[in-house]
């Protein structure tokens, strides 16, 4: 009796060990799966942000090339108003992201810690 359940035991133990087997190895398939969706997304991203530069180079060369052809102001058309709009749109708020990630902080610039008065 006593080898009979100690076989059962060890049937027991090898069909766990199997079914923890299969649950590594269905979680380590899931896994590959995702970092390759990861990889996949985070390549996209980027290529969407490479192809977004050239664009606004390409935009901001077109609307300086049209001001320097153009420096009447009563020669100009609202095409080209709008799209000099656009670009000190885009170079100020680049101006100001680049403000707050070089004071740390959204508002002022953390004079109480280096002013002693």
């Amino acid at each position: 009796m006593a080898s009979f359940m100690q076989s059962l035991k060890t049937g027991f133990q090898r069909v766990a060990a199997q079914q923890r087997e299969a649950q590594l190895r269905a979680a380590a398939q899931s896994a590959e799966q995702n970092s390759a969706a990861i990889g996949r997304s985070a390549h996209d991203f980027v290529a969407s942000l490479t192809s977004f530069v050239p664009q606004s180079l390409k935009m901001i060369q077109g609307a300086v090339s049209g001001a320097a052809a153009n420096p009447n102001p009563l020669n100009w058309t609202i095409g080209g108003v709008k799209q000099g709009m656009q670009v000190f749109i885009e170079v100020y708020g680049a101006f100001c992201i680049g403000e707050v990630i070089g004071k740390r902080q959204l508002i002022g610039y953390p004079v109480k810690k280096y002013w002693r008065g």
